[in-house]
């Protein structure tokens, strides 16, 4: 039997077949590092209890990927399972781009809702709150943009009144300097105390309050028998830092072993290991890293906002356990894009293509299966178990609708993070403009156990190519130049433009500027005959 998410116009159709259907959790986080969840030697790296342990639990991929290094069109992925036609964020989009999910689409949530799920969000939401509202219903208060509203949220100040706190300043400041050279520029957060001087608590920040309603809508519907999906968008650990008190043995530590990675340096001399786009350049003015200082700083606040959010994550699966639900809860906790954190002399991402700026963590703790539950998950890798196939955002919708007992009729580009991989798969990455206009697209690569990314910027005659070396780590130097095989990857990537209509806009330009190396005679007009 076909039903609908909208069953007067017929949206989103759907079957479900006959499981046990657990309880969803899903929790994201904005703009992570690799080296926060991928550590290797020298990296400054923060301490995860609470996620070592998801991670023990459940399974890890740890070559998986967003299709967009900006929030808006990687959420949109994330909650369709499909490539987003959003190309940059409201906040930057240019008159007429699209920055909303469209409201003829579904996101992954209102097929819960519309099969017995309750559904309830807590925090960012950034695709359209309209999308949200029709999603997790009328009480829900998403925040459609990409800065916290630590000064209008009521909420949370009412959260902080409860605290007895009036109102917070930054008695530390991070800046970065302007991109003539002369004063104060881009503001990056810091340490806070409250308006009066005094320690500000480490229970009254931003991710507290919201894993405060997250814990309290939990305890609400204790006893309701339907399966709850929750979701739960951090803004953290993404700039303007908000340190509080607490953290000042922690941060002496960090500084205690803080080196500047060698590409900063570099950078900032002038000499970049290899040739890069224009628009690396232009970003390092924005971002204005050229002080050690503020870029010490910088690395530090990162590292110091992360464990608090593995603070709170914590909080949030503990009272699964004290309820009883943990054992029967799916939890997915990822994000929505990297960040290049001081290498290369940036911060933050951008409009370009940087495996740094396009890998994200990705944790899948499985509920317990039982006779009714999925063959998939009833024969999922144990606990434990470290995932390298290429794996992306586009996988989650599937996968929680897979586990839900729910066949989507809709389009997927994406697939079941618990199907068994074939060892080769191809996966696109497209940005337009977020603070620099660079359009640009990528294709990630994995053939041989190899991941490889290849990316051509269309408004710089360089491209890139980044190779995964063994054991996980990518080789961060621009290797275009020299890519192995680089007639074969461009072909595959005109094959990857001219199969799909939402790519043909790259076809004749790829065509055009890499006439040379495909070599095939080519009429690029579209001639119409009607």
């Amino acid at each position: 039997m076909t039903n609908y998410v909208d069953g007067k116009t017929g949206r989103g159709p759907y079957r479900c077949f006959n499981t046990q259907r657990p309880n969803i959790l899903m929790i994201s986080f904005d703009m992570v590092p690799r080296e926060f969840y991928l550590p290797r030697e020298g990296d400054l790296a923060p301490r995860t209890p609470h996620l070592d342990k998801l991670k023990a639990e459940g399974l890890f991929f740890s070559n998986a990927y967003a299709t967009s290094p900006l929030c808006s069109p990687s959420r949109a992925s994330l909650f369709t399972g499909r490539y987003p036609y959003i190309v940059a964020n409201g906040e930057r989009s240019h008159d007429g781009q699209q920055e909303h999910i469209r409201e003829g689409d579904t996101i992954c949530p209102e097929y819960l809702k519309a099969a017995g799920y309750r559904t309830r969000h807590f925090g960012k939401c950034h695709v359209g709150a309209a999308k949200f509202l029709s999603a997790f219903g009328e009480n829900d208060s998403p925040w459609d943009r990409w800065s916290p509203p630590w000064r209008d949220d009521d909420g949370y100040r009412e959260f902080l009144r409860d605290k007895g706190i009036k109102d917070f300043q930054f008695n530390r400041e991070i800046r970065g300097n302007a991109p003539s050279g002369k004063g104060k520029g881009n503001f990056l957060g810091g340490w806070v105390c409250t308006d009066q001087g005094a320690p500000f608590p480490k229970d009254a920040v931003y991710p507290a309050y919201i894993s405060a309603r997250a814990i309290a809508g939990l305890k609400t519907y204790e006893n309701d028998p339907r399966p709850f999906y929750f979701q739960i968008d951090f803004f953290e650990p993404h700039q303007p830092f908000f340190i509080p008190s607490g953290y000042e043995s922690r941060e002496q530590e960090l500084r205690s072993a803080l080196v500047l990675p060698r590409s900063w340096e570099s950078a900032m001399q002038g000499c970049p290991a290899a040739p890069l786009p224009l628009v690396y350049d232009r970003y390092r003015r924005y971002w204005g890293l050229q002080d050690q200082n503020t870029a010490e700083d910088y690395l530090v606040a990162n590292v110091l906002q992360y464990e608090i959010l593995d603070e709170q994550v914590g909080r949030i699966i503990e009272q699964l356990k004290v309820s009883g639900a943990y054992e029967r809860t799916m939890i997915i906790l990822t994000a929505d894009h990297g960040e290049m954190n001081c290498r290369d002399g940036l911060v933050d991402k951008g409009a370009y293509l940087n495996p740094r700026v396009l890998q994200v963590p990705l944790y899948l703790k499985l509920p317990a299966g039982g006779k009714s539950s999925p063959e998939s998950i009833r024969r999922n890798p144990p606990p434990g178990t470290v995932i390298d196939r290429l794996s992306s955002l586009m996988d989650i919708a599937p996968t929680i609708l897979a586990a839900a007992g729910i066949e989507a009729q809709d389009r997927f580009d994406g697939r079941s993070l618990l199907e068994e991989g074939t060892g080769k798969r191809k996966l696109l990455a497209e940005v337009f403009a977020h603070v620099v206009p660079n359009p640009a697209a990528c294709l990630i690569r994995e053939e041989s156990g190899e991941t490889t990314l290849y990316t051509v910027n269309f408004a710089d005659s360089i491209d890139e190519y980044y190779r995964r070396c063994p054991g996980g780590s990518w080789d961060e130097k621009n290797q275009a130049g020299q890519a192995a095989g680089q007639e074969e990857i461009l072909r595959e990537m005109l094959a990857f433009f001219e199969a799909d209509e939402r790519w043909s806009a790259y076809g004749a330009y790829f065509r055009l500027i890499h006439a040379d190396k495909l070599g095939t005679a080519a009429d690029l007009q579209k001639f119409v005959s009607v």
